[in-house]
């Protein structure tokens, strides 16, 4: 487990440093993780230091914290609020808004207890297919990317159908993508790859062994419309990656720029009532995503007090003539 440390120094610098790159070998359930931050604080001493934690929200950070702040206050006596002291991370927050509008346009099946996307097989596309052209069109790029990885036919039929399309060279060595739900922006990535190899796609499934992945106009400015908005999620994740300290002056714009990305859409020519209350439950999904974490953003009391907070400090530095160094202000992410 690897934990950074941020805080304010005497001189009223930003400073942040590695806390610990440790072993945490499994089980990774919420108590080994409350535990091991506990572990990290005291080996750090700043367990009476400790402002806040940020960490993304899946399940066992969420029960982790919990235990944290129980562990916390049996072994020191400090109180830690796991409800008002632990912050979402931003970019994981983000990527589940992407995860969220995109949930509704794919096909999945329950497998050893988990949800996958169903890629394979013509009656799954069929059955794809009658949900709405987007779902149809997203297996459909599923399946020709998954048919791609599985053996040099596909690969040679491909190169061939480049070269009748006069694609470019750099066009011609690119590849379908496969989406995959646990890396960032990777459906965002799949559509946007498959249309920019759109002729070659077309090209390809003319074949009769790949006929039933071809996909109409509508299909494709579907995808389109898709990618336009997932474009902007990413380029608000790759904005945070960029970062080197994330502040609340980085993500309300952020925020907002997403808000009006989700509520500003156009409408797609020619789609069905179907296709039509398709993606717009798929936006009311995402925007009530966003909102979620955008209120635990806006509430959060280390934002609200934390201005004052500082500007508190920095009046008894003016009357003391003296900087505050016993209790600086630390926040502690988790990645």
């Amino acid at each position: 487990m690897g934990s950074t440390a941020h805080y304010i120094d005497k001189d009223w610098k930003l400073q942040k440093h590695l806390a610990a790159f440790d072993f945490f070998g499994p089980p990774h359930g919420g108590e080994q993780i409350g535990e091991k931050i506990l572990d990290i604080a005291e080996k750090t001493h700043i367990t009476d230091k400790l402002q806040c934690l940020v960490g993304d929200s899946a399940s066992s950070n969420v029960s982790g914290k919990r235990h944290f702040a129980t562990v916390l206050e049996e072994k020191t006596g400090s109180k830690w609020s796991y409800m008002e002291d632990f912050i979402h991370c931003s970019a994981h927050s983000l990527n589940l808004v992407a995860k969220d509008l995109c949930e509704l346009f794919v096909v999945k099946e329950k497998r050893h207890g988990k949800d996958i996307e169903v890629t394979y097989g013509d009656k799954d596309l069929e059955s794809a297919s009658r949900k709405g052209r987007m779902v149809g069109a997203i297996a459909k790029l599923s399946r020709m990317a998954a048919l791609q990885n599985k053996g040099v036919h596909f690969l040679a039929a491909w190169k061939n159908c480049a070269a009748q399309v006069n694609a470019t060279k750099r066009e011609s060595k690119l590849k379908l993508i496969t989406a995959v739900e646990t890396r960032w922006s990777s459906r965002y990535f799949q559509i946007r790859r498959a249309i920019k190899l759109r002729h070659i796609y077309n090209r390809m499934t003319l074949d009769p062994a790949y006929v039933s992945y071809s996909l109409s106009e509508n299909e494709w400015r579907l995808l389109i419309w898709l990618r336009d908005i997932l474009a902007v999620i990413d380029k608000a994740l790759q904005t945070l990656a960029a970062t080197e300290t994330v502040t609340i002056s980085h993500m309300v714009p952020t925020f907002s720029m997403l808000f009006d990305a989700l509520e500003n859409y156009e409408a797609v020519d020619n789609e069905t009532d179907q296709e039509r209350q398709l993606r717009e439950d798929a936006v009311k999904k995402a925007k009530d995503k966003l909102e979620k974490y955008y209120a635990h953003t806006s509430i959060n009391p280390n934002y609200v007090f934390g201005m004052r907070e500082f500007y508190y400090l920095l009046q008894r530095q003016l009357a003391d003539n003296h900087l505050l160094s016993s209790r600086p202000s630390l926040w502690f992410p988790i990645h």
